[in-house]
This record gives C-alpha cells, sequence and structure tokens, in this order.
C-alpha cells in the first residue's frame, strides 16, 4: 500500500510543482497501472520468483502502461466520475 501512496502523491507533487492540474481535477489513469504492477509483485513473489525479477517486471509494466496511457490520452469515461 506504502507504494501506491508513494506513486500518486509523487505524480500529484509533479503536477503540483508544474502548476497543472492535479489526478484529482482530471480524468487520467494515476493508480490503476500502480496498483496493478504492485499486485503483479505479489503474484510473483507467491509464485517463488526472484524478488528482483519481480520488481524489474513490476516497475517495467507500470512504466510501460502509464507511457501508453498517457500517449494515447486514455482517460476514464464521463459515466465513471463522481459529480
Amino acid at each position: 500500500m506504502g507504494k501506491i501512496i508513494t506513486a500518486v502523491f509523487g505524480g500529484v507533487l509533479r503536477d503540483v510543482i508544474l502548476a497543472q492540474p492535479t489526478m484529482f481535477n482530471n480524468t487520467e489513469f494515476y493508480a490503476s497501472p500502480v496498483i496493478i504492477g504492485c499486485y503483479l509483485y505479489i503474484l510473483q513473489i507467491k509464485f517463488s520468483i526472484s524478488p528482483n525479477i519481480a520488481t524489474l517486471t513490476s516497475i517495467s509494466f507500470i512504466i510501460i502502461v502509464r507511457m501508453y496511457i498517457v500517449i494515447k490520452k486514455i482517460t476514464f469515461p464521463n459515466w465513471l466520475l463522481l459529480k
């Protein structure tokens, strides 16, 4: 859980420093790739994969998915947002 909080807060801090709207003001996926990446890490550890390999694959997954989301400008659908 601490990794998720750190990853999400890092994005919020970046947005505040750059004077951009934070994750609370827009519809971008911020925590979803991190949550899935953390579960991927836990799953790999459960199946006795080396912690170093599990860390590298989970971090790579999170970075690749976040880059894809940013490049493709994928957002949450409007019906899913709280108004």
